[in-house]
């Protein structure tokens, strides 16, 4: 987002300087160097409309990244973990880089994705056994830390995973789901990560 800004700002400035830019003799310079320097202007505000229209339409925000998950990560994970409504799946805190808010929002985005099709450990009883063990975010991609997490809330699974968060847009995602009764991570991991200038590509 800043950077759209940015270059935007600087495409502008470069225009603005293609026609007032003067030779050492103050005049003005010739048309060859003001064809350049307006050339360079539009190229830079072009990228900028190209920076802003994927930051926008093409980089997800915490909802189209739950739909993304259910649609590309869901039916591998339901076969190679064995998902049903009699089993449980804690989802932990995320390590992200931004703030509570939107850490509490990309959380709730992904437990209405898993309360589709498995049961889900409360929140409220999450953070206590997580407070309760002092476990972070971090310690929790080991997977026998996870599995621990699991044991104390009598969960089947724990999902852990880490992001990065730009304006509410997901610009990087990382899950994993580990199975308690084996402390091992299940099924593949998923991982989407975007770019201002290339969009999202799903690992």
């Amino acid at each position: 987002m800043k950077l759209g800004i940015v270059l935007t700002i600087f495409g502008l400035l470069l225009i603005t300087l293609s026609f007032s830019i003067k030779n050492k003799y103050g005049r003005y310079a010739s048309k060859s160097m003001i064809i350049f320097f307006l050339i360079l202007g539009v190229l830079f505000i072009l990228t900028s409309s190209i920076v802003f229209y994927n930051f926008f339409y093409r980089i997800p925000d915490f909802m189209t990244i739950a739909e993304i998950v259910q649609t590309e990560w869901f039916p591998q994970l339901k076969y190679d973990c064995g998902f049903s409504r009699d089993k449980v799946v804690a989802v932990t805190p995320l390590k992200l880089n931004t703030d509570i808010q939107d850490q509490e929002a990309l959380l709730a985005s992904l437990e209405s994705v898993f309360s589709y099709y498995i049961k889900l450990v409360e929140r409220r009883r999450l953070k206590s056994v997580l407070s309760e063990l002092a476990m972070q975010g971090k310690e929790l991609f080991d997977p026998t830390k996870a599995a621990e997490v699991g044991k104390f809330l009598g969960a089947n699974y724990v999902l852990v995973g880490e992001g990065r968060i730009n304006n509410g847009k997901v610009m990087f995602l990382s899950l994993r789901l580990v199975n308690v009764e084996t402390a091992s991570f299940c099924g593949k991991s998923f991982t989407i990560i975007c770019s201002v200038f290339k969009g999202c590509k799903i690992y």
